[in-house]
């Protein structure tokens, strides 16, 4: 499904039924998960996981994000694009949200915000009780190694470990892993053209 560059999305009717594991690029989701105007950082949280919750109630669930590694030349590339500079400072999930513009426009707000859902993800037990009995959720953050969820026990797997800091190549990483073990229908949701190319 690509988010942004088409401005649609595949529809799954004809499709959904034969999905057994979704890919998803954590960056495309941080765009569509609802922004609340006058609501806390843990409000956008839960409207995250609620999006992931909604694809956990049909399939498997590889999450990946970008890293952001200090010195690389991604993250030279990466601070030549922000498009609001602002004052950067601890972000805690009771704090009020700044506008999308300003949290997603900064790369260390968007880094603190992504290791922000990643731990509560990872960290949430209710969350897990409720939506990992059926399905795998496995998110990959800023750690090297991802961790998965599933019916409550956590697990890290070491054998997704990667230092790649692009989250496209390594979400072609994890679509193998899946199709490896069985799974007979997949979906990437991302929001580049280039992810698809790469499969």
């Amino acid at each position: 499904m690509l988010k942004n560059q088409l401005k649609v999305e595949v529809s799954e009717r004809h499709i959904g039924s034969k999905i057994t594991c979704s890919v998803i690029y954590g960056s495309a989701v941080l765009y569509i998960s609802h922004w609340p105007l006058d609501g806390k950082i843990r409000d956008y949280i839960d409207n995250f996981k609620s999006y992931i919750r909604q694809i956990l109630n049909k399939c498997d669930v590889y999450l990946v994000f970008d890293r952001y590694m200090e010195f690389s030349t991604k993250s030279e590339a990466r601070s030549g694009r922000q498009s609001n500079v602002s004052r950067v400072y601890k972000l805690m999930d009771d704090m009020a949200l700044p506008t999308q513009n300003v949290m997603l426009g900064v790369t260390e707000k968007k880094q603190q915000l992504i290791s922000l859902i990643c731990k509560t993800l990872c960290t949430d037990k209710e969350f897990h009780h409720l939506c990992t009995q059926t399905h795998i959720l496995v998110v990959t953050g800023d750690h090297d190694t991802p961790t998965e969820i599933y019916k409550g026990v956590i697990i890290n797997r070491a054998d997704l470990k990667t230092f790649h800091e692009e989250a496209d190549v390594i979400m072609i990483r994890q679509m193998v892993d899946a199709v490896n073990t069985e799974h007979t229908g997949s979906s990437v949701v991302a929001d580049e053209t280039y992810v698809f190319v790469l499969l």
